[in-house]
């Protein structure tokens, strides 16, 4: 009988946790935004890359390469590096990409150090698809790339790969570096 009650308690107990942690996480999620939304937030139009070479003298797998692995970082959870630590060390992009990254989440912490961007400037967008990113288009005479979701097709971000030095880097992606009419459609 005390075996049957104290197995009692303890799936009590284990239901009443599990219950605070689904009410926390509901109450996380459902958060309303503070009046920062992506529309407010003026993004500078992209500055050119110097060492540009002809963009048709690129790869654009690194455009997947890219992209997958920052979902790769994303998924590290608490484990993954900052945004734009992460940037500066990936090799894979420009100069120009950095400090327009760097600038976008800096301003944007300044005008609301609470919520920031309220978006990934990457990926432009708050979340992405499970299962990672394949290629979808490239144009060789301008260097734009879109990805898209390998279980969520409907997902799409766009990457300027240019060559510089004689290696394919991505100078724009998502929100970054990248014109209003090169970004993927939302």
């Amino acid at each position: 009988m005390k075996a049957l009650k104290a197995e009692y308690i303890y799936t009590f107990k284990m239901r009443n946790i599990l219950a605070v942690y689904i009410l926390l996480f509901s109450f996380a999620c459902s958060q309303p935004s503070k009046g920062n939304t992506q529309q407010e937030i003026s993004i500078p139009e992209p500055k050119k890359s110097e060492q540009v070479v002809k963009s048709y003298n690129v790869n654009p797998q690194i455009a997947v390469d890219f992209i997958n692995a920052y979902i790769d970082n994303l998924e590290k959870m608490g484990n993954g590096v900052e945004i734009r630590k992460w940037s500066r060390a990936s090799g894979l992009v420009t100069a120009n990409f950095i400090s327009d990254l760097e600038n976008l989440i800096t301003e944007a912490y300044e005008r609301d150090p609470d919520y920031g961007l309220g978006f990934d400037p990457i990926l432009d967008a708050q979340d992405y698809p499970d299962g990672g990113f394949k290629l979808l288009n490239f144009d060789e005479t301008s260097g734009l790339t879109t990805v898209i979701g390998m279980k969520d097709e409907n997902f799409q971000i766009n990457l300027l790969l240019i060559n510089q030095n004689g290696q394919t880097v991505v100078d724009g992606c998502g929100v970054v570096n990248l014109k209003e009419e090169q970004r993927a459609k939302r």
